[in-house]
């Protein structure tokens, strides 16, 4: 499970850690000056391409969520929490309107994903799920593992 970007100011943030990061990294692959091992070097450079695949896919994501292109699959509960984030913002719901949805304060709503709905009861999850339209289709295997 990664992370999800869940607001338009967390999107925001992690477009400008995009573009410092490209600069970053440029401003470091024209430095001849730096004296370190060129293992280590190339090391540094792919640690922060990395970063950079990382947060650009993030990005990709939130923008296919927000355009409703995105298709949620679970394959166990512990990926609840994320999906329920994604519904959010597949069903183009900000946290306050969700809240409102359901009768509670943002700052409900705001905890619950800050915090990957660790403190809520099944029954409000379900009443969530319902607030963003989520229709369940499972396949529950039994047995040993």
């Amino acid at each position: 499970m990664g992370y999800v970007i869940a607001t338009e100011k967390a999107y925001r943030h992690t477009k400008a850690m995009v573009k410092n990061m490209e600069a970053s990294l440029l401003a470091y692959q024209k430095r001849g000056d730096v004296k370190l091992d060129p293992v280590m070097r190339q090391a540094v450079m792919d640690g922060m391409a990395s970063l950079l695949e990382e947060w650009r896919a993030q990005m990709q994501e939130y923008e296919q969520l927000k355009a409703g292109k995105a298709s949620l699959r679970i394959a166990s509960l512990a990926e609840l929490p994320q999906i329920l984030v994604k519904a959010r913002l597949a069903a183009g719901l900000t946290q306050k309107q969700l809240a409102e949805k359901l009768g509670l304060k943002p700052q409900q709503i705001q905890r619950c994903e800050a915090t990957d709905y660790r403190t809520i009861t099944l029954s409000r999850a379900q009443e969530i799920a319902e607030a963003l339209g989520l229709r369940w289709d499972a396949t529950v295997h039994v047995g040993r593992f």
